[in-house]
């Protein structure tokens, strides 16, 4: 796949994952709970990486610096989404 494909194919999962998050915001928990509060952050945190990943795909001129950037943003949502799956894990 080339870097046009990999940018459309970033885009639908980046709005994907924001659709999930609102229907999710508007769906709320009726009593507020740590765990429906985590699955909610750990949502939110999905959808922020796949933005940024569709950023990264759709610019083509863009600087290695803000590569790094990007890919550093990315790896840190990643792992705090990681860790917010075993502390759901963990309440479950």
């Amino acid at each position: 796949a080339g870097p046009s494909m990999q940018a459309a194919f970033a885009d639908e999962m980046a709005k994907y994952a924001q659709r999930e998050y609102e229907a999710s915001l508007q769906n709320g928990v009726p009593e507020a709970s740590v765990l429906a509060d985590l699955k909610l952050e750990r949502q939110r945190l999905k959808a922020e990486v796949a933005q940024l990943r569709a950023e990264m795909w759709r610019e083509h001129s863009y600087e290695p610096l803000l590569v790094e950037q990007l890919q550093w943003q990315i790896d840190r949502l990643a792992e705090e989404v990681v860790e917010l799956n075993h502390r759901v894990q963990e309440l479950e």
